[in-house]
């Protein structure tokens, strides 16, 4: 949550096109569903989110992609923390954990977490607290990533820049 995998991915995209196609899996449940994650956590509830976003990864990991092209896909952060998704990312090719330090995190989700549902409405304070719990919860499905990635450099263009060719040089090259 808050990792910056958003600006990361369209940046890459953007950066390399004809080579990387970035795909946001909640952007693609809100094309389908015909509203945002919020409305669907509001109107329909987590379960029906999370059957979405499994039936939406199985869906991606079945296609094969050009040849010559990296598909990137950006997931939600309780994504890997359904008991048969992570095994399908890991599967499917290298899964890289995007790790922000906390202060950044939290800047991030202070500045956005309105449109975010399970942060919305949180004091600062709630918000760090959120933080460490729901990371402490997640750890064990994160940390079976191949790889770590510090995102914590992804605030203005310079910075994006910089992460990108990182990233890339490391990861896609």
């Amino acid at each position: 949550m808050a990792c910056g995998k958003t600006t990361l991915g369209t940046a890459l995209q953007a950066a390399h096109p004809g080579v990387v196609v970035f795909q946001d899996l909640d952007h693609i449940i809100e094309a389908k569903a015909g509203m945002s994650v919020s409305q669907i956590f509001k109107t329909m509830g987590e379960p029906c989110f999370r059957r979405m976003e499994a039936d939406t990864l199985a869906e991606i990991c079945r296609h094969p992609v050009e040849p010559g092209t990296v598909l990137v896909i950006g997931c939600g952060g309780g994504t890997p923390c359904q008991p048969h998704l992570m095994d399908m990312m890991l599967q499917a090719g290298s899964v890289v954990w995007l790790l922000p330090d906390a202060d950044r995190t939290l800047s991030r989700l202070v500045k956005f977490g309105a449109s975010r549902p399970l942060v919305a409405g949180k004091s600062e304070a709630e918000l760090r607290l959120f933080i460490e719990s729901n990371l402490a919860q997640r750890l064990p499905h994160y940390r079976r990533a191949h790889h770590i990635f510090d995102s914590s450099r992804l605030e203005n263009q310079s910075e994006i820049d910089e992460t990108v060719c990182i990233f890339y040089n490391r990861f896609i090259k």
